[in-house]
């Protein structure tokens, strides 16, 4: 009984770390940046090839997919971030499909700012900069700013294009530890200036700062003029697998580049960005 019980938790363990499953299914683990997006591009994938079965499971993280692939239980996986040297160098391939701008937004009753440069960024959130009436022609009324906390995926990306940003020891304002929670704030306070990710601000009528002089469009995060981006990306050890080829070209088709710009992405281009194994 105990032997039968033995075999049988070493078969659910093999099953559930099978890179393709049972039923046929590519299963996909990594990132939760871009695990909604993969579902919803999975769908679409699946409807136009009858048979075809892609499974994005719940987020383990970036560093999670890569380990699962390394160990040679994914065919693919997903993340949100380039390789590491390390990772390159165990043979590892990684493509991006999308990038996620990271945006600094504010809530105006009227326009009177659009573009921040860095030293202005770093002002407001160290507190140096306290007035909008530093800025452009915006009115005298203090600067309400949230922040979020460490770790967090567009505080990482911003940190590490501002070294001044990343540095700041006692950061102005209030921490906010969604992204959901963060848009909620900007809408209901005037006068609060937060970042987050922009598709997470598509719907909403807040005004989006360029940076540096950079406006997050698609040319400028496409040829890299603007700078604070999240890459999201798929990665494979060797060839791209037979078995997943057919979903990785379909990131790049008309449909599959629809659905990225729906979601308030930008597509990424073919072929750029690229990293093979060792390079």
């Amino acid at each position: 009984m105990v032997r039968c019980l033995a075999n049988l938790l070493i078969l659910m363990l093999v099953a559930a770390a099978a890179p393709v499953q049972a039923d046929g299914s590519l299963v996909i683990p990594g990132t939760g940046d871009s695990q909604e997006l993969l579902q919803e591009l999975a769908r679409a994938f699946e409807a136009s090839h009858p048979g075809a079965k892609i499974e994005i499971p719940e987020s383990i993280g970036s560093s999670g997919g890569i380990k699962n692939l390394i160990a040679g239980n994914a065919l693919l996986a997903r993340t949100a971030r380039p390789l590491k040297e390390s990772e390159r160098q165990a043979g590892l391939d990684y493509l991006p499909f999308a990038y996620s701008p990271i945006v600094f937004a504010a809530h105006l009753e009227k326009p009177c700012v659009e573009n921040l440069s860095s030293d202005q960024v770093v002002g407001i959130f160290s507190g140096a900069i306290r007035n909008w009436n530093q800025l452009g022609t915006c009115p005298d009324h203090v600067i309400y700013v949230a922040n979020r906390e460490p770790g967090d995926s567009s505080r990482s990306a911003i940190n590490a294009h501002l070294p001044a940003f990343a540095a700041i020891a006692e950061p102005a304002g209030e921490t906010v530890y969604s992204t959901p929670k963060t848009v909620g704030v900007l809408q209901r306070h005037p006068y609060t200036i937060a970042y987050a990710p922009l598709a997470a601000l598509t719907d909403f009528s807040l005004r989006v700062l360029a940076l540096d002089g950079q406006a997050p469009t698609v040319v400028n995060v496409q040829n890299g003029s603007y700078p604070l981006v999240i890459p999201l990306g798929l990665v494979w050890k060797g060839q791209l697998p037979a078995v997943a080829r057919p979903f990785v070209e379909f990131l790049f088709s008309p449909e599959g580049q629809r659905l990225i710009r729906s979601k308030g992405l930008i597509p990424a281009k073919v072929g750029k960005g690229h990293q093979t194994a060792g390079e």
